[in-house]
């Protein structure tokens, strides 16, 4: 009985190993057009916020970069956010052309120091007519001398 029941075990775990790596190939990709990103906020010295962006293509695209950036300051360590600027991929010309992938960065000067900041930032692919945007918030950093 015991034989059995550690049989039953190991089969069931072995089933539900192979149904999460399943489903982590069908999620594998992010898009028909994206196949990752990630964005991602550091304090530099001085009060400067860096916002980085890496933006991977499923295949060479016509474009692919950032979107827009909104940067948000905080000054009651997170619980409330506000807005201070919203930049376009006019303003910040962080994309690339004919090409499978963008890394680039932004840096925001017009910090307080003490204060956390974030940003909301827009990362796309666009191929053939078609396309997709993500939007996504980086994490939070506090502005530093």
């Amino acid at each position: 009985m015991r034989k059995k029941s550690y049989r039953c075990c190991a089969i069931l775990l072995v089933c539900a190993v192979m149904v999460g790596l399943l489903m982590n190939v069908a999620f594998a990709r992010a898009s028909e057009y994206l196949m990752g990103y990630g964005v991602w906020a550091t304090a530099k010295s001085d009060g400067v916020v860096r916002i980085h962006a890496d933006v991977e293509a499923v295949r060479t695209s016509d474009e692919v970069g950032v979107s827009y950036i909104t940067v948000q300051e905080s000054d009651d360590g997170g619980k409330t956010w506000t807005t201070l600027k919203k930049y376009t991929k006019e303003e910040l010309e962080m994309y690339e052309q004919d090409t499978p992938a963008y890394y680039g960065t932004f840096d925001f000067e017009d910090t307080v120091i003490g204060r956390d900041y974030r940003a909301l930032v827009g990362v796309y692919a666009e191929r053939n007519g078609g396309g997709d945007l993500r939007s996504v918030y980086t994490n939070e950093v506090t502005a530093k001398r």
